[in-house]
């Protein structure tokens, strides 16, 4: 990053940013494939009992095989801009300098996920997907202390995303300063402001999907069905 001034009471200020993650996660699992073959196992050597001991005590162990549950990384790269300052003396007795904020922010965000192809007891498997994203944005501020005791600031955000549209949202505030004492010094503040979140790669670009639940739930307004698995 880079920052400076210009003029009597401007400073600017730049910087260019990245992040990589990636993960891997590899479980040993059972494929339903196997298990379903070893179910339908024509010998008792080769056959899986599920409920007692197998003529193999090694059947169940050598079902388990090594399953790549993640692959996936998540780059961001980003660059963003200020430029903060005054903007001159209100023309109200009693009044302070007009302050003036103005930046842009350009990101691009890149998704891709190459989950394990195969289904697994207890995993549903999924394609593999990848998915990116620009977005750009622009924002300004101002700040009026109309008196030393009463401070307003005004404040909008434009953004605009490549695969979701654009949305602006404003800003206000209000500062004021009681009367001080011997005792204590009292600010009070109050905001209001709108924000807006578009969805993650993820969510917009990853495939629907099919697992159970590792723990058995309840519904609470069928108690008599008891706890069980759910799909999800």
């Amino acid at each position: 990053g880079l920052r400076g001034t210009f003029g009597r009471s401007w400073n600017w200020e730049t910087g260019v940013s990245y992040g990589r993650n990636e993960t891997t996660r590899d479980t040993d699992l059972i494929r339903a494939a196997d298990l379903q073959a070893a179910l339908n196992g024509t010998t008792r050597a080769t056959a899986y009992n599920p409920f007692g001991p197998s003529d193999d005590p090694n059947l169940e162990a050598r079902l388990y095989t090594r399953s790549r549950g993640l692959d996936g990384l998540l780059a961001s790269l980003s660059w963003d801009g200020n430029v903060t300052g005054t903007l001159g003396r209100l023309p109200l007795a009693g009044a302070g300098d007009l302050g003036f904020a103005v930046g842009a922010e350009h990101r691009r965000d890149r998704l891709r996920s190459n989950p394990e192809p195969n289904n697994f007891i207890g995993f549903t498997a999924t394609t593999s997907f990848t998915g990116t994203r620009d977005s750009d944005s622009l924002y300004a501020e101002l700040s009026l202390p109309l008196q030393k005791w009463l401070e307003f600031q005004v404040a909008g955000r434009h953004e605009r995303y490549g695969d979701f549209g654009h949305t602006t949202k404003p800003k206000y505030g209000v500062k004021v300063r009681l009367p001080n004492t011997r005792f204590v010094n009292t600010i009070l503040r109050a905001s209001y402001s709108e924000s807006f979140k578009a969805p993650d790669l993820g969510q917009l670009y990853q495939p629907q999907s099919y697992a159970v639940t590792s723990a058995s739930i309840s519904d609470p307004l069928r108690p008599q069905d008891g706890a069980r698995q759910l799909r999800v």
